[in-house]
């Protein structure tokens, strides 16, 4: 529930910064040697968030090949300790079911 809660605030804000950088006048204008470039603001704010998300993407794909055999082995040996606590807890439950103290009976 808490997380549905966040996700609908955050997706609240998204939508009003959307709005709002809509409503906005103006343009951008990028001269580079002989290239003219206008477009609105709102295009150019939204190009740049495109372009730093597809960075972002790039780099987690780089990290993922660089890092992912050693993390997913990582990952395994992980889950083999995780077996292996659980197998002997289950046998120290089983020993002290079977050791279990007699009652002592006082006459």
């Amino acid at each position: 529930m808490r997380n549905l809660f966040s996700f609908v605030i955050k997706l609240a804000l998204l939508v009003t910064l959307g709005v709002w950088l809509a409503d906005q006048p103006g343009t951008a204008r990028i001269v580079w040697h002989d290239y003219v470039i206008e477009t609105p603001t709102a295009v150019l704010v939204l190009c740049t968030l495109a372009a730093g998300f597809v960075f972002y993407l790039l780099f987690r794909f780089w990290h993922l090949i660089r890092n992912g055999p050693e993390l997913w082995r990582l990952g395994r040996k992980l889950r083999k300790m995780q077996q292996g606590q659980e197998c002997l807890t289950q046998g120290l439950v089983a020993i002290a079911a079977v050791m279990r103290p007699k009652p002592v009976v006082l006459r």
